[in-house]
């Protein structure tokens, strides 16, 4: 295992069972609001996945994961990237929060074991989708932005859950759409979004939009 998360976790020992080691972690962190948070996208992973007929079990572990990374504290995240031999964008660097679905995978991948590239690729690309996705990364986006970590209602939840209704790139669409041009909060565009964005538009025949 890494030295940075070794260090970190400490003698912290999965059972193997992950429908509820991602729990134990956290709540050893004392991150109680990330354990509600990463249980309800799990269980909207998994029905989402069921709706169109993909692979409930993986997307229901990469929502069990998808926000491990909470257990480093945002001003470690930087360090913790470069001890772990992440690659980072200037984007990344300047808000260091986008970091942690990468850091998320190191710890699924290093401490829990989870070898599945499918279940890692979601849990890496949670928060900005990215141009080369695959149903699994879709599902995980889109329960990950229904199910979201805040108090109030999601401005953009009705257009998701109608984009739904179309298809999961419509859906994921539907959220690019509202955070790029009408989020009055974005601070930095990741890479990955716009070109997830422009990606998805070129998909449904929205480039113009």
């Amino acid at each position: 295992m890494n030295k940075y998360l070794k260090n970190l976790i400490g003698d912290y020992k999965p059972s193997g069972n992950l429908d509820v080691d991602y729990k134990s972690l956290l709540m050893r962190f004392e991150k109680r609001h990330t354990v509600e948070h990463c249980s309800a996208v799990a269980h909207e992973c998994e029905r989402i996945a069921l709706l169109f007929g993909a692979d409930s079990q993986k997307a229901k572990v990469a929502g069990y994961f998808h926000d491990i990374s909470a257990i480093i504290k945002g001003a470690d995240r930087i360090e913790a990237s470069e001890a772990l031999g992440i690659e980072l964008f200037e984007e990344e660097r300047a808000l260091p929060m986008i970091t942690h679905q990468k850091l998320s995978v190191e710890i699924a991948r290093e401490v829990f074991g989870i070898q599945d590239m499918e279940i890692l690729s979601a849990i890496g690309k949670h928060t900005t989708l990215h141009k080369e996705y695959s149903v699994c990364d879709l599902i995980v986006f889109i329960a990950d932005k229904i199910k979201w970590d805040q108090k109030n209602e999601p401005p953009f939840l009705g257009r998701v859950m109608d984009g739904l209704e179309v298809s999961l790139e419509r859906a994921a669409y539907e959220y690019l759409d509202y955070l790029l041009n009408e989020n009055p909060d974005l601070k930095v565009v990741h890479p990955w979004a716009r070109e997830s964005y422009e990606q998805l538009g070129k998909v449904l025949g929205m480039e113009h939009i």
